[in-house]
């Protein structure tokens, strides 16, 4: 009997929820029932397609739902889709036929839209379909091809109806179940004494350190994961202790033609507004870890960071504590009061003077104009007239450096 011979839900529309009716999911995939909508949807105006994909029906490829939730699960398939976002970057019959060769893959075809594969994979243990679609995931970012969307993760996911022949799918109805899990995490307890020698110091470019962990677990390249990718970054260097100002002026560097500016401001903001009780929870530090003379050190791996001790030594960073007098003190902090009445704003008057007589006159290009490699400026006028008025109002302040610095390049590329 073929793996995808199991009953699943079918619903009428993406919206309905509680319409359910229970189908059988080989027959599914092999009815022409849709085909003429199918074809009418690939063939449609890309401005079209997302409206016309939206009237179609769906069904739940993980089991029957009296209700479309996670709670209204009645029965599991034991089966489960992946989206294959990536198969845009290759040529999808082909990759449909390598896809053959993986034997855990029971159904491969195209989705409704034409232009991406889906496919059904069987779990050997249907009672831990989350934990089996985690490792799945990395078992496709292990083989290049990451899926990109996880939704399916959630069980209730529905998917809506597709059709092709036997040139855009295939069927193995024979397939093996996968039986991967993620590795099962082992904790350990382990007992130091903890000697602080300072307050700890961050790395030379903190916000670089950051964005590497958050490179670890997230993606900036996948479109829709923008805005999940800042909101972690954000999130992460508002723990370790970055300023605001520190953390903006880092991630305003992944500004894009449709990712602008202001969208990025507004999650750092909110992260820092709505979190500030999360600020520096986990700050850099430096330890000095002191073991007892008959203690050896354990060779236990260290699932999580150890508690930190209640009580912390300062540590002067001019002075040793025993050659601090009052004296000394009193030299310190003048000192430190000299250096922040030396300390002036930054005034870019003068530059923004330039550029105003500079592009009240220059001849600017009706058509687009390629700032750099990841920005296409559409409507010039109006770039020109937006940057100089957030320049004048925020003169100075370096978290808007980026509005300057990028009418300085489009003058160098109007007047080379």
């Amino acid at each position: 009997m073929s793996v995808l011979n199991r009953t699943v839900s079918y619903f009428p529309g993406i919206t309905a929820t509680t319409q359910g009716v229970e189908v059988n999911l080989q027959d599914l995939l092999q009815s022409a029932k849709h085909k003429e909508r199918i074809l009418q949807l690939r063939q449609s105006d890309p401005s079209q397609q997302k409206q016309l994909k939206e009237q179609l029906p769906c069904f739940t490829v993980a089991g029957t739902f009296n209700r479309r939730c996670d709670d209204g699960l009645i029965k599991p398939s034991g089966l489960a889709a992946v989206d294959l976002d990536s198969a845009e970057d290759y040529d999808a019959i082909h990759l449909l036929h390598e896809l053959k060769k993986i034997d855990c893959i029971a159904y491969t075809g195209l989705s409704c839209r034409g232009q991406r594969l889906f496919c059904i994979v069987p779990f050997k243990y249907p009672d831990k379909y989350v934990k089996h679609y985690e490792r799945l995931l990395q078992s496709f970012t292990d083989m290049g091809l990451p899926m990109g969307d996880d939704c399916h993760k959630i069980i209730s996911q529905p998917r809506f109806v597709s059709w092709n022949d036997g040139s855009t799918q295939f069927f193995n109805h024979n397939a093996k179940p996968y039986h991967l899990l993620p590795a099962e995490k082992k904790y350990f307890t382990i007992k130091r004494n903890y000697q602080y020698i300072g307050t700890g110091a961050a790395p030379e470019n903190s916000f670089q350190w950051c964005m590497e962990q958050i490179n670890k677990s997230h993606s900036f390249t996948v479109e829709k994961n923008r805005h999940k990718y800042i909101m972690a970054l954000a999130r992460y260097c508002n723990i370790k202790g970055l300023s605001e100002d520190e953390t903006l002026n880092g991630c305003l560097q992944f500004i894009q033609q449709d990712f602008p500016d202001i969208e990025i401001i507004k999650i750092v903001k909110h992260i820092y507004a709505t979190q500030s009780d999360s600020h520096a929870k986990r700050p850099f530090t430096h330890k000095a870890t002191v073991f007892k003379p008959h203690e050896q050190p354990k060779s236990h791996p260290q699932a999580f960071e150890p508690p930190q001790p209640k009580e912390t030594v300062q540590v002067r960073e001019l002075l040793p504590a025993e050659e601090t007098n009052n004296s000394d003190k009193i030299a310190i902090e003048q000192a430190n009061n000299k250096r922040k009445t030396d300390e002036k704003p930054e005034n870019w008057t003068d530059e923004i003077t330039e550029l105003e007589h500079y592009f009240s006159t220059a001849t600017q290009p009706s058509g687009p104009v390629k700032l750099n490699a990841c920005q296409t400026i559409t409507d010039i006028s109006k770039f020109i007239a937006g940057h100089l008025a957030i320049v004048k109002a925020n003169n100075g302040n370096r978290i808007f450096l980026p509005y300057l610095n990028r009418l300085q390049e489009l003058k160098t590329i109007l007047n080379p």
